[in-house]
């Protein structure tokens, strides 16, 4: 398997002594990822790292091959990601924050975006205004902007927090469609259990800054227990000396 991501004893500590240690997992290629813990876990700390928005002076992170620190601008050539929340121009249409969006990447040509559009199932509302967009269809639109460039690996912050059950559906529906059809990378974090066993292929628990496991396939799991909550907790429980 042709590994996309790979994180290595990441170790990132901030001031008031929170932070993550030793994080270390790798994403393969065409896989759904998922990224699971508690709010306040350090799921964000290690995106952000991931992503070159945080400094780590202990670990290694490598993006199809190519070393974060010492190769930044290749190794995030091919990531799109978005990370807490998107930052929208809701007094422009679908169409022009893209457009806008267009201008930070290289040979980008215009007709990309009506391409990105049908792919998230916006194309009759690009002319709208994104201020009369629900919530499902403007994390959509942020999907659209990770996918802008025609990523690799697309990084993605808890992509159906806050959504109706009808949005959750439909975006969860179209990240395994894009995984499937398309071979994109997807590397998703989230505090919602059942999102990540219906949408991941293989699961990283993180708990209080610390890696409870690298990357367990949900199917083998769900072999030996009722649900991912199950293994969940009994993995939590374990690490915290529970009986």
């Amino acid at each position: 398997m042709e590994t996309v991501l790979k994180v290595d004893g990441l170790t990132k500590i901030y001031n008031n002594g929170r932070g993550v240690r030793n994080i270390s997992f790798e994403v393969y290629k065409g896989e759904v990822f998922g990224f699971l813990g508690p709010n306040g876990a350090g799921k964000t700390t290690v995106m952000k790292s991931i992503t070159g928005l945080n400094t780590f002076k202990t670990g290694r992170v490598e993006i199809l091959g190519f070393d974060l620190k010492s190769q930044f601008e290749k190794a995030l050539g091919k990531v799109g990601a978005i990370i807490e929340t998107a930052d929208l121009y809701e007094y422009m249409s679908a169409y022009y924050n893209l457009k806008i969006a267009t201008r930070f990447y290289k040979n980008m040509e215009i007709y990309g975006i009506d391409e990105i559009l049908d792919i998230v199932k916006l194309t009759e509302f690009k002319k709208e205004k994104v201020s009369k967009f629900s919530l499902g269809m403007k994390q959509r639109l942020a999907l659209a902007l990770a996918l802008i460039s025609k990523p690799e690996l697309v990084i993605l912050d808890e992509p159906t927090n806050g959504l109706d059950i009808e949005g959750t559906v439909a975006m969860r529906n179209l990240i395994i469609e894009l995984a499937t059809t398309k071979g994109i990378t997807f590397f998703i974090s989230s505090h919602l259990v059942h999102e990540i066993e219906l949408m991941c292929n293989r699961v990283a628990i993180i708990n209080n800054g610390l890696l409870i496991n690298n990357g367990e396939n949900i199917k083998i799991i769900k072999e030996k227990y009722a649900s991912l909550e199950d293994f969940y907790m009994n993995e939590v429980k374990g690490i915290r000396g529970e009986i």
